[in-house]
This record gives C-alpha cells, sequence and structure tokens, in this order.
C-alpha cells in the first residue's frame, strides 16, 4: 500500500472527526505501515546505512585493484548511491 493509499484510507475513516484527530489518525497509519514523515534534508538511518553499504562495497575492492581501476571505482561511487532511489529494498539495483 502507498503512502497515499494509507493517507486515504486513514481520511476516509476519521471523516466525521476533527483536523487534529484527522492528523493524528493520519500519523498512527502512515508510522504502523513503516511509513515515516522526513523534514526537506532529513535523512532516515536505514538510507544512510544502504548508502555506507554500497561506500564499503566501492571501498573494499580498492586495495586489490589497479590505481586507474580504484580511481574508477571513486567516480562510479555517487551513480551507485543514487541507484538506491530507485530500490525500495535499500539494495543497489532493487535486489
Amino acid at each position: 500500500m502507498s503512502a497515499r493509499d494509507v493517507i486515504r484510507e486513514a481520511l476516509i475513516l476519521n471523516s466525521t472527526r476533527s483536523t487534529t484527530t484527522k492528523t493524528q489518525a493520519v500519523e498512527r497509519a502512515l508510522h504502523r505501515t513503516g511509513y515515516r514523515i522526513l523534514a526537506p534534508g532529513e535523512l532516515d538511518d536505514v538510507s544512510i546505512e544502504a548508502a555506507a553499504r554500497v561506500a564499503d562495497e566501492h571501498a573494499a575492492g580498492a586495495g586489490i585493484v589497479s590505481h586507474e581501476a580504484s580511481s574508477a571505482a571513486l567516480e562510479e561511487l555517487p551513480d551507485a548511491i543514487r541507484a538506491l532511489k530507485a530500490s525500495p529494498t535499500g539494495t543497489e539495483g532493487g535486489q
């Protein structure tokens, strides 16, 4: 269920209640289904750890390859981290 679906359902179930009660119902429903509301620029621990795993994977090979290959891996790192955005599971490439 998408976050929009969760919000829509919470609002429908609480349609006759006050705005404050509706807001609280939406917050509870989102939390219950695993969604969190983040402020602009705020990062969650799961995303940070996923990015760190990608960086660790790239760094692990740096000591066993040539300087050129190591440099190439560092150049690929930002795109590898950006690829996490397309991955709902927090693993590179959605795996």
